[in-house]
């Protein structure tokens, strides 16, 4: 429900940027509204790969399908780079035009719309934090848009211009930012040291030695890897997969999913 509620709330703060963009003369304006758009097709990439995202795992996908929620981030990064490339060849199209006063009226609409995004993409979190990301960026947008289309309208368009050419700088930034973020995702980085620490501790507290441990973020809060521990042989089978099991359901809890060998020791 709440990722309805965004997608809805967006459709509205993209149609008064678009129109204030259109008909109140302000190129920072303008070029902000072409970011709505984009704003509406990340948001409605990522609910989409989001509700895939939450399927539980079958035939073609034993692990689930939880980082396919990066498809949204993906189309989020490919159309803002669209964006940022438009609004690049529009700038250089240079030539002298007049900035009416309600366009930083309509810039301060969308900044309180987009602000009420922010706040529901975070509360559903997983595959809508790197939304969330690309929709603060329409705030500080908003907030560059109030000020330098003011300055336009009072003073000179070229204060408007300025605020254009800054708006696209920051696209291709959070461009970058987003596709670093998803290599990150991608390249199966371990988790924290305390989150390492944690699942030692684990085991060492149910009396099993770790000979190796391998883990890696699979995706946003969970954690997978596999775990050799060295047992003693004279211990029972059914004894160390007692402990297992119980140390598996506890870490189960930190979103950490293993497989444990068995190694005897000597």
């Amino acid at each position: 429900m709440l990722e309805w509620l965004a997608l809805l709330i967006s459709v509205i703060a993209a149609v008064v940027k678009i129109t204030g963009g259109i008909v109140y003369g302000s190129k920072a304006l303008f070029i902000d509204a072409l970011t709505c758009i984009a704003n509406l097709v990340a948001i409605s990439a990522t609910l989409y790969f989001h509700k895939i995202s939450l399927m539980p795992p079958d035939m073609d996908h034993h692990y689930g399908h939880l980082r396919l929620g990066l498809g949204g981030a993906l189309v989020s990064a490919a159309t803002y780079s669209f964006v940022a490339g438009l609004s690049l060849v529009d700038l250089l199209r240079f030539k002298e035009y007049e900035v009416s006063i309600y366009a930083p009226l309509m810039a301060g609409i969308g900044f309180l719309l987009y602000l009420l995004v922010i706040v529901i993409s975070k509360n559903i979190g997983s595959s809508f934090k790197s939304y969330s990301l690309f929709t603060v960026s329409e705030l500080m947008e908003s907030a560059v848009v109030i000020i330098s289309s003011l300055a336009g309208a009072l003073y000179s368009y070229i204060l408007d211009y300025s605020g254009a050419l800054i708006i696209t700088s920051y696209i291709f930034y959070e461009v970058y930012k987003t596709l670093k973020d998803i290599v990150d995702k991608l390249s199966d980085k371990a988790p924290s040291a305390n989150l390492q620490e944690i699942v030692i501790n684990e085991f060492e507290r149910n009396g099993l030695s770790i000979n190796r441990i391998r883990l890696r973020c699979l995706y946003e809060g969970r954690i997978q890897g596999d775990v050799t521990i060295i047992v003693d042989p004279e211990e029972s089978v059914g004894r160390v997969y007692k402990k297992i099991n119980r140390v598996l359901r506890k870490l189960e809890k930190h979103g950490i999913e293993l497989s444990v060998n068995i190694k005897p020791s000597g």
